[in-house]
């Protein structure tokens, strides 16, 4: 069955909505701190969203720039122009606010992923069009610094590696949902062991491509064929 490309909006504005309830469970943002009692959609409502999100976003581009060592809450105020005092109403410690980065970054890149999902192509062309996807982020040296950095991170602290197996969760199921539709009659768990297998073999190139020189990097366009009809082969019976 294809995906329904207009439960996309609706899904979308949820997970906005629940922005403000996923920093308060899973960043320890007091309640106080957030104003909760503020009604959704009123302006000083979306006024301390967007200052959150924009904070969050702040804050990656320190992460990316300094890594973990150098991750501070003095440098992200600084970078998101607002005072230290500020900063720590919301977040009191650097590990709350980098599991707040983790969250949101990744969530970011998993609704790009599900819009293709539920779009109304065929569920080849969807896995073909996640992969491509996929390939873009890669060769964004941002991108990839991110992700090693946050996994070196992960290895070492539990905060870390909770929000990262949190927010790969919608990945892996909108991989293993479109393996379901391709084989109709594999297992949940085989498709489930299928979309990690497809996840692992990007994630390797990632760590492929930030650890050698640009000039040895494949061409783009065999590297992508090469990619797509790996995962093609992972998502077919057999």
């Amino acid at each position: 069955m294809r995906g329904n490309p207009d439960a996309v909006p609706a899904l979308m504005l949820a997970r906005n909505i629940l922005f403000q309830k996923q920093l308060m469970i899973n960043f320890s943002i007091d309640a106080d701190a957030f104003a909760i009692d503020e009604a959704p959609g009123t302006l000083q409502h979306r006024k301390r969203v967007g200052k959150l999100k924009t904070i969050v976003e702040d804050a990656k581009r320190v992460f990316v720039r300094e890594g973990y060592s150098g991750f501070t809450l003095r440098k992200v105020a600084s970078e998101a122009e607002v005072p230290l005092g500020t900063l720590q109403h919301y977040f009191s410690t650097r590990e709350l606010l980098l599991r707040a980065v983790i969250v949101q970054t990744i969530e970011e890149y998993n609704e790009g992923y599900e819009r293709i999902a539920m779009s109304a192509a065929p569920a080849d062309k969807r896995l073909e069009a996640i992969m491509d996807q996929i390939l873009t982020e890669i060769r964004d040296r941002d991108t990839r610094v991110f992700f090693l950095e946050i996994s070196a991170v992960a290895c070492h602290h539990a905060f870390a590696r909770q929000a990262v197996e949190q927010a790969q969760q919608a990945y892996l199921g909108t991989l293993s949902r479109l393996v379901g539709e391709l084989n109709p009659s594999m297992g949940a768990r085989e498709c489930e062991l299928r979309a990690l297998l497809i996840a692992s073999q990007v994630e390797g190139l990632m760590m492929f491509s930030q650890s050698i020189d640009a000039d040895r990097m494949p061409d783009a366009e065999p590297l992508r064929r090469a990619v797509i009809m790996v995962a093609k082969s992972l998502s077919s019976a057999g």
